[in-house]
């Protein structure tokens, strides 16, 4: 059920990547943030986002980070509502050819990556002597 939750999700957020619509404003505040983390239930914390804008993020529109070798776009919490509570936050990257997304961690968390067109390699470490 989780996954195929995140994956319907990952779809809408694909498909906002099409619009050319304005960016939504975000009518989220530090009380509201506090609630949908403490929200008992997904259905509680859905209740409590009344702008139907927050549950669709711009990705044409958002802010870009630009660096050597490609371009991110990223939202997370503090410019998708939608995202509170469920710990988790989405990107979509852009890596020109030779270009490389630096080695990074992500402390007790995944990452899922689609390739859309390309190719790519990529490598991982296990902590604490894990198999890898």
């Amino acid at each position: 059920m989780y996954i195929r939750n995140t994956l319907a999700l990952l779809a809408s957020l694909s498909l906002a990547i099409l619009t050319t619509a304005a960016p939504a404003p975000l009518a989220v505040n530090a009380t509201l943030d506090n609630e949908l983390v403490l929200a008992t239930t997904e259905v509680d914390r859905i209740a409590l986002i009344t702008d139907p804008t927050n549950f669709v993020f711009d990705f044409a529109h958002a802010e870009v980070k630009q660096e050597a070798g490609g371009r991110i776009v990223a939202s997370n919490t503090k410019n998708f509502p939608a995202l509170i509570g469920h710990g988790i936050a989405m990107a979509v990257g852009f890596i020109e050819p030779c270009g490389i997304n630096l080695p990074h961690i992500h402390n007790r968390a995944t990452e899922i990556l689609f390739v859309v067109s390309g190719e790519f390699e990529t490598g991982f470490f296990i902590e604490n002597g894990g198999k890898v």
